[in-house]
């Protein structure tokens, strides 16, 4: 069974809702909501920070790939060849 990392888009929420209320704070009645909407980019953007990672080098290819800590298979970005985690070290399969 193969698992792929999650993609998290938080980044770009983050900066969505950061935006968005810097533009609506321009105007006074903007600022009841936007400055509630970037405070929240901000905290989404907190909550991103916390989810970890690890930098692995695709041994076919020599790409980095950036994956969770609890992924055990996972295709490679560049070459979508299947890395498989054994024995600490990541291997390409097949």
């Amino acid at each position: 069974m193969q698992r792929q990392p999650k993609r998290h888009p938080l980044t770009t929420v983050g900066a969505i809702f950061i935006g968005g209320g810097i533009l609506l704070s321009i105007t006074l009645i903007g600022a009841i909501i936007g400055i509630p909407m970037i405070v929240i980019g901000l905290i989404v953007l907190l909550v991103k920070s916390f989810i970890k990672v690890q930098q692995i080098e695709c041994p076919s290819c020599k790409t980095p790939n950036k994956i969770e800590l609890s992924v055990q298979y996972f295709n490679c970005e560049q070459c979508s060849k299947t890395l498989r985690k054994e024995q600490g070290e990541w291997v390409a399969v097949g």
